[in-house]
């Protein structure tokens, strides 16, 4: 139970509201194994008559845990409240957060990020394998297909991707979450820098190729130096495009970018996308 104080600073007891309850019920479940990822939760009138609360509550609760993405919603006649897997998307949306409200600043992610990959590039030296290499290998041959083909969006999904797979080699699932979460972020940022008129820049495809070669010669100094090399790139064209753009009322909001998106966006740049 929460606790609060009334004017003359004494503490008070505060109940807590029913349907957050009810989430914790739920996450205490997840945490004892009880549910599992993939599971169904039990019907709203069943739960609500096990758990003696309304309704009301329940769905409420419902809403509140498909927000922070512990279940998923679905409809139709096999519809219901899934369990998800464990996945990057609530540590991604929080930093969101902090980042859209200026919590944190842009040079304090990327510094960190910088830190992280550092670290994630020598274990990935470390303990890659082939295989990894290989995924890194095929992440890197679409990128420059999708860049070639003009395909603004695929080509983001697949530079972030990259991060993904060179974190994966390092055989720590905490590393890849939170590396994805990274990378999902400044993905969205890249993104919104091209929708306003911006170009791809067009050495991450040799860039990459040139930290895979070395990677697999496990020569992590130089993998290192070259990943830094690029990604301070990446951060000093998002700088310049957002310290021409003015300060937006609310959060920007990426959204693909179709034909018309790109059409809008060469104007605005008076030139082509």
């Amino acid at each position: 139970m929460a606790t609060d104080s009334d004017s003359t600073g004494k503490t008070l007891k505060v109940a807590p509201r029913v349907f957050e309850d009810v989430c914790q019920q739920i996450r205490e479940q997840l945490a004892a194994g009880t549910l599992k990822a993939g599971d169904k939760l039990p019907a709203e009138r069943e739960m609500a008559e096990k758990l003696q609360v309304g309704r009301n509550a329940i769905r409420e609760a419902l809403r509140s845990l498909e927000q922070a993405g512990v279940i998923r919603l679905e409809k139709g006649r096999s519809g219901g409240a899934y369990i998800r897997p464990p996945n990057a998307s609530r540590i991604t949306g929080a930093m969101q957060d902090l980042l859209d409200y200026g919590s944190i600043d842009l040079g304090e992610l990327t510094e960190a990020r910088l830190m992280i990959m550092d670290m994630i590039t020598r274990l990935a030296c470390e303990r890659g394998r082939d295989a990894d290499f290989d995924l890194i290998e095929h992440n890197i041959d679409r990128t420059d297909e999708v860049t070639k083909a003009g395909l603004l969006e695929q080509r983001a999904e697949l530079a972030a991707e990259f991060y993904t797979l060179l974190a994966r080699g390092t055989r720590n699932s905490v590393l890849v979450l939170l590396v994805t979460s990274l990378s999902q972020i400044f993905r969205r940022l890249f993104l919104i820098r091209l929708q306003g008129g911006g170009t791809p820049m067009a050495s991450v495809v040799t860039s990459r190729r040139r930290i895979l070669r070395f990677l697999r010669a496990r020569d992590a100094d130089r993998a290192c130096a070259e990943l830094r090399s690029q990604m301070l790139a990446g951060q000093t064209a998002i700088q310049a495009y957002l310290s021409r753009k003015p300060a937006p009322t609310q959060a920007p909001v990426a959204r693909p970018i179709g034909a018309k998106a790109k059409a809008a966006a060469a104007a605005r740049a008076g030139g082509q996308p």
